[in-house]
């Protein structure tokens, strides 16, 4: 995750210098005339689906609202140790919604841009059960899986995350329609863990808080999206 934002910040910082150092052999090109106005945009990616409304107030200044979502429901992996199955079901849901600055340092010129914002997580809901969906032999012993019983793990991000990154693409395209490309990351902050167990496995919630701080160094969430916006 280190890795990934200092890939971030070098793209920012190389990306302005070539954007600046840039300029004037692109002035050679014809301009793209600015006028305020709305865009309208659909897309996905790592953010899951999303639509946006913006509004391009100033040449290199456009504002946007977006609303995202992705689920996930019953994503089943085994995983065999020792000949056992252990079985893992994932459920995932996002629901976000995010106001965000956009600026383009050479708009006339080029889609390049830098976006920053906050977004706020209606529901950001992460969890996974763990259990043994077939019988468990231990030496002379065997069990079934509904004697062993089962382990709920729950993560829990911040409600508000930051989120910044680049891109290229319009949001109000310099024609009826444009691909809009980004880059970028959330901060959400040291994730909360709340662990549940049954049965043989009970004692297992009292590891709630070494996987909390195992988990504490992942405060960087990335993301890439493509969108198709529309000049309105």
């Amino acid at each position: 995750m280190r890795t990934f934002i200092s890939l971030l910040l070098a793209l920012f910082t190389g990306a302005s210098l070539n954007a600046q150092s840039d300029s004037t052999a692109l002035k050679k090109k014809n301009p793209v005339v600015f006028s305020p106005g709305f865009g309208l945009g659909f897309g996905g990616g790592m953010k899951g689906a999303t639509a946006q409304l913006s509004y391009h107030f100033k040449k290199e200044l456009s504002l946007r609202a977006e609303i995202n979502g992705l689920t996930i429901e019953d994503l089943t992996v085994d995983l065999v140790f020792s000949g056992q199955t252990l079985r893992t079901v994932g459920n995932l849901e996002l629901l976000n919604t995010s106001l965000i600055l956009d600026y383009f340092p050479n708009y006339e010129y080029s889609s390049f841009h830098f976006f920053a914002g906050i977004s706020y997580a209606v529901n950001n809901r992460m969890q996974g059960r763990g259990l043994y969906p077939e019988a468990v032999e231990y030496g002379e012993l065997t069990f079934e899986g509904e004697e062993i019983g089962y382990v709920d793990v729950q993560m829990i991000t911040n409600t508000w995350m930051p989120q910044m990154g680049i891109g290229f693409g319009r949001s109000r395209p310099k024609r009826k329609a444009g691909v809009r490309f980004e880059i970028g990351t959330y901060y959400w902050g040291a994730p909360q863990i709340k662990m549940e167990a049954t049965r043989m496995l009970e004692n297992t919630a009292q590891e709630a808080s070494k996987l909390e701080d195992n988990l504490s160094q992942y405060r960087w969430l990335p993301f890439m999206n493509i969108a198709l916006n529309f000049r309105l």
